[in-house]
């Protein structure tokens, strides 16, 4: 075969690999993307009271006092 050929050929396969790596990355970040988005709407769910979707134990201004008893 031809040097020409030959690196024709190992090019377009450098560029097949790279594509299906990236592909790969995507599929990945897709995933990841929907674990988080998942996550983010059971601690809204579960924590309705905290606009940030953090979870916390406790409501806020829940009314709850700690008397000091001095």
């Amino acid at each position: 075969m031809s040097p020409i050929l030959v690196f024709f050929l190992f090019l377009i396969s450098l560029l097949s690999v790279g594509c299906v790596f990236l592909l790969l990355l995507l599929r990945l970040a897709e995933e990841r993307r929907d674990i988080m988005d998942a996550r983010r709407l059971a601690d809204s769910i579960h924590y309705p009271w905290n606009p940030h979707n953090r979870v916390s134990r406790y409501p806020e201004d829940a009314g709850q006092r700690i008397e000091r008893v001095e």
